[in-house]
C-alpha cells in the first residue's frame, strides 16, 4: 500500500505531503499553495486505513481545486485593489 507511507512535501508554489501516524490508523495529506504575498494555504485531508486509492485520488482532486480557488480569489481581490490605487 504505497498510499500509506511518508511523503515530505517538494515545490514552492504548490506542494502536498503524505503522513501516517504512529500506530498507522491514520493517514493524513496536506496541501499547500502559496499567493502572491508568498503566504502559505493550507488544505488537510484525512483517512483510514481502509480507504481506497480511487477516493482518496478523487477527494485530493477536489481538495486542489478548491484551494486553488480560494488562493485565486486572494490574488484576484489584491489585483482589483491594486487598480483602485
Amino acid at each position: 500500500m504505497k498510499h500509506f507511507t511518508d511523503r515530505r512535501p517538494k515545490g514552492r508554489i504548490r506542494a502536498w505531503s503524505r503522513t501516517v501516524s504512529h500506530d498507522g490508523g491514520l493517514l493524513t495529506y496536506r496541501l499547500w499553495r502559496r499567493d502572491h504575498r508568498n503566504v502559505l494555504h493550507q488544505w488537510h485531508l484525512q483517512y483510514l486505513p481502509n480507504a481506497t486509492r480511487k477516493m482518496i485520488a478523487d477527494d485530493l482532486r477536489r481538495a486542489w481545486k478548491m484551494l486553488r480557488e480560494r488562493v485565486d480569489e486572494i490574488d484576484l481581490a489584491a489585483m482589483e485593489r491594486q487598480e483602485e490605487a
